[in-house]
């Protein structure tokens, strides 16, 4: 399976665990409403309302920012992959010399000193 169809697989989870804690969400607000408005009946107070869709409101929100997180480190890992794939060529968008290759010292390290070819005019 490709990583589009698991995406796509994922967001179908999501949207059908959205419905379903939505339906639940629903259901407990209706019942607790309704013990709420028994208990102010029966002893003669005001109470205030619940707003009936806040937990569904936050249950979207969660899962929405989950999926962008995961897409995020999805794009992040492709981009990782096709870096390596290049050979891990500096992430410079301009012309540049290697003044001193850090892989090739005495004790390796994964820097390199160059420098910076002035454009053409």
């Amino acid at each position: 399976m490709d990583a589009g169809s698991k995406l796509a697989q994922s967001q179908r989870m999501g949207v059908k665990v959205a419905r379903i804690y939505q339906k639940r969400v629903q259901k407990a607000q209706e019942q607790f409403q309704q013990r709420v408005q028994q208990i102010a009946h029966d002893t003669g107070t005001n109470v205030p309302t619940v707003d009936p869709l806040g937990g569904y409101r936050y249950a979207v929100d969660a899962v929405q920012r989950s999926l962008l997180f995961w897409e995020t480190l999805w794009q992040r890992g492709t981009n990782f992959v096709e870096h390596n794939a290049q050979g891990l060529k500096p992430v410079l968008h301009f012309d540049y010399e290697f003044v001193v290759d850090g892989r090739q010292l005495e004790r390796p390290v994964n820097y390199a000193l160059l420098s910076i070819t002035p454009p053409e005019a």
